[in-house]
């Protein structure tokens, strides 16, 4: 049997990162969190991840920085899901072209970012 996904979730909001580690974890998933960019840089050169979920708006390191990082210095594939509250016009094309695999605007409905990590996942 393969093992379980492993994810690591990267956002700020307490509320949030528990909520989607309890989905993630029903859903079949292995799942680390990290409350921003600087945190998630050390768990992914500590850790070998599947997917990452990623969020912006975070204190230290954001979530461009991080994906910037990612793409960058650590030259990693590892599919990318950002979640955003930001407005759509003014930081889709950003965030694409820093290397994002998909972006879901908050609120996102659960099912549409599990459904979206199984693509990502399948390849």
């Amino acid at each position: 049997m393969k093992d379980k996904p492993h994810v690591l979730l990267v956002d700020d909001d307490p509320y949030l990162v528990e909520l989607m580690s309890l989905i993630l974890a029903q859903a079949g998933y292995r799942v680390d969190t990290a409350a921003d960019g600087a945190a998630a840089c050390r768990r992914v050169e500590q850790h070998a991840y599947d997917l990452i979920i990623l969020d912006m708006q975070m204190p230290v390191l954001d979530g461009l920085g991080f994906l910037s990082w990612l793409r960058g210095e650590q030259k990693s594939q590892i599919p990318v899901c950002v979640l955003t509250a930001e407005n759509r016009e003014q930081t889709e094309e950003r965030i694409r072209q820093a290397g994002a695999d998909w972006i879901g605007f908050k609120p996102i409905d659960t099912q549409v970012l599990l459904d979206q990590a199984r693509q990502l996942l399948a390849g």
